[in-house]
């Protein structure tokens, strides 16, 4: 499922340089519409939190969910973090609170999915398993 379930608008693609770096963008962004908004942000899909974290030179408060079939999702920017390393969570478990933490321009998440393993050498696009 979308990770957010108010209005918002894809600012950056999961393909192209990042526009604070020289590297592909390995996610998807997605800013709240009205811009500036902070909404809820959700799991994709049920599984076990296994890392949570902030990383102000990247991409902020960020947490990675493991599905448990391979699949791996993992969320930036947040503004703050309800859940810990070790909660299980559904697609009604709110995660946090979309933020501008770390490198960002404005209040969005960033999104990733990963097939076959934890790292960023198994990113995947986000648009191939789930629709925005």
């Amino acid at each position: 499922m979308n990770p957010v379930h108010s209005s918002y608008v894809v600012t950056q693609e999961w393909d192209v340089i990042g526009a604070h770096t020289s590297v592909i963008h390995g996610g998807i962004d997605l800013a709240s519409m009205p811009p500036g908004t902070k909404p809820p942000i959700y799991a994709a899909k049920a599984g076990v939190v296994i890392v949570t974290g902030a990383n102000p030179a990247l991409e902020g408060n960020y947490l990675m969910i493991d599905h448990l079939d391979g699949y791996y999702t993992y969320y930036g920017h947040f503004d703050s973090i309800n859940v810990k390393q070790g909660d299980k969570v559904t697609t009604s478990s709110i995660l946090g609170i979309m933020g501008m933490t770390g490198i960002a321009d404005g209040v969005h998440l960033h999104f990733e999915v990963r097939k076959g393993g934890q790292s960023s050498d198994f990113r995947i696009n986000p648009r191939d398993v789930i629709k925005f």
